[in-house]
């Protein structure tokens, strides 16, 4: 079978699919994935904590697909996440990812946003709704952490493990404690039968 030489223009451009970019900003490179500009706006998707926005990118193909590229959607690794690097950021809180976002969002010349995000990233979205009012048009958050006024002073004593790498690999079986755990029991740091 002879092999055919298509010219490029022939294939086209693959308007509304997700195309891979690094943005560049002065706390470091971010990770992105987004869809060309649409005129109806933008809608930025936040992955959750341990994840990666490679975990939105079938659904955000789809809705770049049903809205016929009427509407830009963007989605970045946070820091430490995916392809983008954690250590350029002073302090990792959302605070500082908010500052961060704004960056990302002034680079890809973003007007207001619809932002929504899932899980952890709930706490980083409010972050930025609320640093950034002007950006952020509509929030959406999925499965948000909602804790009541004693269950937020719990975690400061006892909800992260020290996970600093030691001789042996101690930290690896607590890190798989803290992962199993947290399956199991709620809060993770108190595995009482009867909260199972």
């Amino acid at each position: 079978i002879p092999e055919a030489d298509i010219p490029r223009r022939s294939v086209g451009r693959y308007s509304g699919l997700l195309r891979k970019e690094v943005v560049n900003t002065e706390a470091g490179p971010v990770f992105v994935r987004m869809s060309d500009p649409g005129p109806d706006g933008t809608v930025v998707i936040l992955h959750d904590v341990g994840s990666s926005s490679r975990r939105w990118t079938a659904t955000a193909t789809q809705l770049a697909r049903d809205w016929g590229g009427q509407r830009r959607i963007v989605l970045l690794d946070l820091p430490g996440h995916g392809e983008t690097c954690a250590r350029h950021l002073p302090l990792f809180s959302a605070a500082a990812i908010s500052i961060l976002f704004e960056k990302v969002m002034q680079a890809v010349d973003s007007g207001p946003i619809e932002l929504i995000a899932e899980g952890a990233a709930c706490i980083i979205a409010a972050a930025i709704g609320n640093a950034h009012p002007d950006l952020v048009r509509r929030l959406v958050l999925v499965d948000p952490w909602l804790l009541e006024a004693a269950e937020l002073e719990t975690p400061a004593a006892g909800w992260l493990p020290d996970l600093a790498p030691r001789n042996y690999g101690p930290h690896l079986i607590e890190a798989w404690y803290f992962i199993r755990d947290g399956d199991l029991f709620w809060p993770w740091n108190s595995p009482l039968a009867a909260k199972a």
